[in-house]
């Protein structure tokens, strides 16, 4: 897979060149425009110091971008630079940040606790895209319940 491939199936309207991270000045300005109280001095910025509404946000981008399973009160540079696109429309090539972290997660070992189930509403996207005679009409569950030779016979 490649990262055309992403930008083809998910149809964001983005860049398709550039980086995922805003130069430190742009994060820092964006920050202090969320209330944001904290140092920079550290890589992530914390939740707890960023006021209102922004925290709201915060959370929302940590949940649904963010490739963690825990530990959603801090934010490093690239979800806090999609967070600074967003908010004031600037050009930011999302496609690339899923991307990476697709790539990522495939490098890392069967046992790894890093290892998840990342981004699967995109993921589904994408197969439908590259995959587009696949039949979805069945349900994940009715599917593994079918007999092998059902499975076989109607792929």
């Amino acid at each position: 897979m490649k990262e055309v491939v992403i930008h083809a199936a998910l149809r964001f309207g983005d860049l398709d060149y550039g980086n995922t991270c805003y130069v430190k000045q742009i994060r820092e300005r964006g920050v202090r425009s969320f209330g944001y109280v904290g140092s920079f001095t550290r890589n992530e910025i914390a939740k707890g110091l960023i006021l209102g509404e922004w925290r709201y946000f915060f959370h929302v981008i940590m949940k649904c971008l963010s490739a963690r399973k825990s530990e959603m009160d801090t934010m490093a540079h690239d979800p806090l630079s999609t967070m600074i696109g967003l908010t004031y429309n600037q050009p930011y090539n999302l496609s690339l940040m899923i991307f990476q972290a697709y790539k990522h997660q495939i490098s890392l070992k069967a046992n790894d606790k890093q290892l998840m189930n990342l981004y699967p509403r995109f993921l589904s996207l994408i197969n439908r895209h590259l995959l587009p005679n696949l039949s979805f009409d069945i349900s994940l569950l009715a599917y593994a319940q079918a007999p092998m030779y059902i499975r076989i016979v109607t792929d």
